[in-house]
């Protein structure tokens, strides 16, 4: 959080990258910052406006979640 803007290839595979892309399709060009919110989305996230950045917890569940999708992803891919 602390950090300057990195890039998601910094943080998740290529296949995690299309998987959230094709669920958030305006995600496509964008920094790190905006695909783990979009993991936190999944995780139950609403991002308000008035909402704090999100936490730990709602992240972890949202990645959980998108690594289920990466695994059918890849069973119906082979």
């Amino acid at each position: 959080r602390t950090e300057g803007e990195i890039a998601p290839e910094e943080f998740l595979t290529e296949t995690q990258i299309a998987v959230l892309e094709g669920k958030f399709p305006d995600l496509k060009g964008k920094g790190g910052k905006e695909y783990a919110v979009a993991i936190a989305k999944v995780g139950g996230y609403l991002d308000r406006s008035s909402d704090p950045p999100p936490g730990w917890i709602v992240t972890w569940r949202g990645f959980k979640k998108v690594l289920t999708w990466v695994e059918g992803y890849e069973i119906l891919s082979t």
